[in-house]
């Protein structure tokens, strides 16, 4: 028989001693209610190092069994290894888990830790209310359905990997209050009701409609619906603004689709939406960046719920590589916000316009801080809107005697067969260059009243096709067309390839520009006495 030391006896023992004082501490730890939640096991392998330390798998909770492991902490444990390491731990009562501390987390968390089904059926809400108690690092279950039917509010920011999962609820399903910093990365936002929808053919007519579960929600004007459709209240939606008339910043939106939902911010700078496919509910754009206006943030132009305050204006906005198709209303709206970026989106079959821009319309409510001003729009696509692919007015109506700078610039995109105009705007030093409009309903290419306009390298052909309209226009003291094209070939409604004029500005009008434009009818050009005219080719 080996011998021990007496020294090696004594520090068994001592441990022994020491080992059993632990867990009694432990063990009055739980008694006391400190057990804390730690993780969910099928988002991330965990080590467990303390018997108050509680996991989820599956929906149920475990701690440590002090029995089996009190001599081999810490435990690391990983889903796929779980039926073997099972033994290791004991399943939480009900009783138990009533005194888990969800609110003590080192891990993500999950909506199912605190009950969520996620099966599209049952009702989550209060769920997932408790789960974004806890608003950082959420994880949602993969593929999941959460249905959502009253509005969940949180202050402060989140931030959340919704994975594939997704939100399912008709009205408003959170609203993050001064939730600047805050991260949302993929999932998707579906509504709960199948709206009425339609489906035109190429001439506008309507070739089907109602709840089929397909096409796009018609825009409130569409009187050949029945009118308790006009204005249907869908739309699965997440708003972030700010509670003050202090600015937010920073918000990151990537991967984020959506099916009949819609994103709102308000009082925010430096909003990223990166990557994003976009069908819009019955709001007033898919995505609707909500700077500078006391505009109803729900509801498309609802004049019901006008905000107390004007919301701040924002700054450097970035709208990357992201569709907008078949939403209710527009597909991208910005409202008082300076130096944006929208590129490389497609704008397909929306409501009212691909992208549009606020615009000042004479209110006891409204001003021109809802004005955006440096907006680079890059490498865009429309077709298809029912009304235009690019709206850019600074002003409208009562407002258009406004005459406000904007320095737009509309550069590489194309924009094709919209019910109306390819591209229309209002604002000085607007820049458009090398764009293309083809097929439109009514004009091309037009800026309306506007100082220091730039139209160049631009092509329009065969506009018109449904109203009659001008290939070109381009109106206001101080602009320069030049090497653009202008054709019209096709089409029995009034046109004109172009119309350049100084406009009726009071102050002294500046000459303008024509230079080395081509057109396919010289005699359908109108272009005013003041203009300075080089080289106008009657020969494209």
């Amino acid at each position: 028989m080996r011998k021990y030391s007496r020294r090696v006896f004594l520090f068994v023992i001592s441990s022994f001693v020491f080992i059993s004082y632990k867990n009694k501490v432990f063990g009055k730890e739980i008694d006391n209610g400190m057990l804390r939640f730690f993780g969910d096991l099928s988002i991330d392998d965990l080590t467990i190092s303390s018997f108050s330390q509680i996991i989820s798998v599956n929906g149920k909770f475990y701690k440590l069994d002090r029995e089996v492991t009190s001599y081999s902490i810490p435990v690391r444990v990983s889903i796929s290894q779980w039926n073997n390491q099972k033994s290791y731990f004991k399943e939480l009562s009900v009783n138990e888990v009533s005194y888990v501390d969800f609110y003590f987390y080192k891990k993500n968390v999950t909506p199912e830790v605190f009950g969520a089904i996620g099966d599209g059926i049952a009702d989550d809400t209060l769920a997932m209310t408790k789960c974004f108690k806890i608003k950082n690092n959420i994880v949602f279950r993969e593929n999941a359905t959460y249905r959502i039917t009253s509005k969940i509010i949180v202050s402060g920011a989140i931030v959340v990997d919704a994975r594939n999962a997704s939100i399912k609820c008709d009205g408003c399903f959170m609203e993050v209050i001064d939730g600047g910093g805050s991260i949302w990365n993929g999932g998707k936002l579906i509504s709960d009701t199948v709206p009425y929808t339609v489906i035109y053919d190429s001439h506008w007519n309507i070739i089907q409609q109602g709840p089929i579960g397909n096409g796009r929600m018609p825009f409130n004007d569409e009187k050949r619906i029945p009118a308790k459709y006009q204005s249907q209240m869908i739309g699965c939606a997440i708003i972030f603004r700010s509670s003050t008339q202090s600015v937010q910043h920073g918000l990151l939106v990537q991967g984020l689709s959506t099916n009949y939902g819609n994103v709102v911010v308000a009082g925010f700078d430096n909003c990223n939406f990166i990557n994003c496919n976009i069908r819009g509910g019955n709001h007033i754009g898919g995505i609707s960046i909500m700077n500078g206006t006391r505009e109803p943030l729900l509801w498309a132009y609802s004049t019901t719920d006008i905000n107390p305050f004007i919301f701040c204006r924002g700054k450097n906005h970035n709208i990357i590589n992201c569709i907008f198709h078949e939403c209710n209303n527009n597909g991208l709206y910005l409202s008082g916000s300076d130096n944006v970026v929208v590129k490389h989106c497609r704008f397909i079959n929306n409501g009212e316009s691909g992208i549009k821009t606020a615009q000042y319309v004479k209110r006891s409510w409204t001003s021109t801080t809802s004005c955006c001003t440096n907006v680079f729009i890059k490498g865009c696509f429309s077709s298809g809107q029912y009304y235009d692919g690019f709206d850019v007015q600074n002003a409208y109506g009562s407002g258009s005697y406004m005459h406000l700078d904007s320095f737009v610039k509309i550069e590489d995109c194309i924009t094709i067969k919209n019910y109306h105009a390819g591209i229309v705007s209002q604002g000085g030093g607007n820049i458009f260059n090398n764009c293309f409009a083809e097929l439109n309903g009514s004009h091309g290419i037009i800026s309306k009243e506007s100082e220091n306009v730039q139209m160049l390298h631009c092509q329009a052909i065969n506009n018109g096709q449904f109203f009659g309209g001008v290939e070109l226009t381009l109106v206001g003291p101080g602009s320069i067309m030049r090497d653009c094209l202008a054709v019209h070939t096709l089409g029995s409604r009034p046109y004109m390839v172009i119309n350049q004029q100084t406009g009726n500005f009071s102050k002294i009008k500046n000459t303008s520009y024509s230079i080395d434009n081509r057109v396919s009818d010289r005699k359908k050009c109108m272009i005013g006495i003041d203009i300075n005219i080089k080289n106008l080719n009657a020969k494209p």
